[in-house]
């Protein structure tokens, strides 16, 4: 209702395929949003077509294993100087521990847990689940 006749709107986003709601994989998926199908049947629903669709998923799917990367490296770092510390200062490695439990959940130490020292978050797994589009919709 907001594009005028002959308005064009593009869409550069990241969908979930259907694969990711029917095998339900055990750890987070990057990427994804709302399911392909259901955006698909949404467009069909509207006075709009579209006059060009690119899948951009291989193109941009390598830099997922380049944020993974970085990640694996500040968690190396960070259990190196978690060790370090817990050899040279006890006392404040295990006060650090106690306030750090006190700030954040088991849960969400856990998810960052497995961001920094985890490979599960890779292009194979955000192709395999996700699809990147870019696409041009028009309203005639």
């Amino acid at each position: 209702s907001l594009v005028k006749p002959g308005g064009t709107v593009i869409v550069s986003d990241v969908f979930r395929r259907d694969a990711y709601f029917t095998d339900k994989p055990k750890t987070r998926v990057v990427g994804g949003g709302h399911q392909i199908s259901k955006f698909r049947a949404m467009l069909e629903t509207l006075p709009v077509s579209v006059a060009h669709e690119e899948d951009i998923t291989d193109a941009t799917a390598p830099s997922i294993d380049i944020e993974s990367g970085l990640f694996n490296v500040l968690g190396f770092a960070y259990t190196r100087t978690d060790q370090a510390l817990s050899l040279g200062k006890p006392k404040l490695w295990a006060t650090a521990k106690w306030m750090w439990r006190r700030v954040m959940s088991a849960h969400r130490r856990e998810k960052l847990d497995q961001r920094l020292n985890a490979d599960e978050r890779n292009s194979e797994m955000f192709s395999k689940y996700n699809v990147y589009l870019m696409l041009k919709v028009v309203k005639p």
